[in-house]
């Protein structure tokens, strides 16, 4: 059951960390992972590390939910335009930035400006 796409996708759908369970080549696949970022962008967390570096599942995810930002690959959390994606989502998103972009001020501003509605 855990390879099973139908049945691990309905598990993500009512509790999105049933991602954690499914096998290793759900976890692979990409369209199976961004369906389930689709749900839930932090499911990403669970994806395969070539997954968690493949640039359009990680803008997927935290275009989704921001905070997913925390479970990309370190390349990635240093690409602005990723964590300007992020921070658009929600502001809090700016802790899992690379430190190189924490101090960019249109980073910054953005993730302040979401917060502050």
């Amino acid at each position: 059951l855990k390879a099973d796409p139908d049945v691990v996708m309905a598990a993500v759908k009512n509790i999105p960390a049933a991602m954690a369970h499914a096998a290793d080549v759900l976890k692979e696949d990409r369209n199976f992972v961004l369906r389930a970022i689709e749900v839930e962008g932090c499911t990403m967390r669970y994806a395969c590390p070539k997954l968690r570096a493949d640039r359009q599942v990680v803008l997927a995810a935290v275009r989704q939910d921001g905070l997913a930002l925390e479970f990309a690959d370190d390349t990635l959390r240093a690409d602005r335009e990723i964590v300007l994606a992020a921070v658009e989502e929600t502001g809090w998103a700016l802790k899992a930035a690379h430190r190189s972009l924490r101090s960019d001020e249109g980073i910054v501003f953005a993730a302040v400006r979401q917060e502050i509605g």
